[in-house]
């Protein structure tokens, strides 16, 4: 998972958007969502959790790797 002090970006914003410069404020956090992929042999697995509480899970379904095309 990434820290919340690597998402500079998303500091700016809510800094510039709502006057609220520290991603550590509950009110920010339930806000940001990780999502994370992990590549084995046939599938690619997905994870999209939420920074407040990482057991609140989005519904995702892993790929099939095989129906993956090459883009030209």
């Amino acid at each position: 998972m990434r820290d919340l002090d690597d998402l500079r970006f998303a500091e700016i914003l809510y800094d510039t958007l709502i006057d609220e410069d520290s991603l550590d404020a509950e009110n920010i956090q339930k806000h940001i969502w990780f999502h994370e992929m992990t590549l084995s042999e046939a599938y690619i697995e997905k994870e999209i959790y939420n920074a407040y509480n990482n057991d609140i899970l989005l519904r995702t379904h892993s790929i099939d790797y095989s129906r993956i095309s090459d883009v030209d």
